[in-house]
């Protein structure tokens, strides 16, 4: 297999081969599966996340992700990479979080 040029090739080449095993899961702290979405599924939801967000902002803008660890932080994730936004990790503020960072 040749090399793909970054993760959204290596995501749609995946999405179109036959790769049936999940692409992300996630355990819970029993080690049982809570969530878990395949290639195909992500492909789709950060397809249908980039045209929501190419109609917010613009190729190479900042993303700021606030997500607690999920699926939907990985779908945000690539939907962002879909759309040529960076993606910008972070923790959402809680209780404990200061409000001012």
């Amino acid at each position: 297999m040749s090399a793909v040029p970054n993760l959204v090739s290596l995501l749609r080449l995946r999405a179109e081969g036959s790769f049936p095993a999940p692409a992300y899961t996630f355990l819970g702290s029993d080690l049982n599966v809570l969530q878990e979405i395949t290639y195909a599924q992500l492909d789709q939801r950060a397809s249908q996340m980039a045209g929501e967000l190419q109609a917010l902002a613009n190729p190479g803008d900042r993303a700021l992700l606030l997500f607690p660890p999920g699926i939907a932080f990985i779908e945000a994730f690539f939907g962002a990479l879909y759309a040529g936004l960076i993606a910008v990790p972070a923790q959402a503020p809680g209780v404990k979080h200061n409000f001012e960072r």
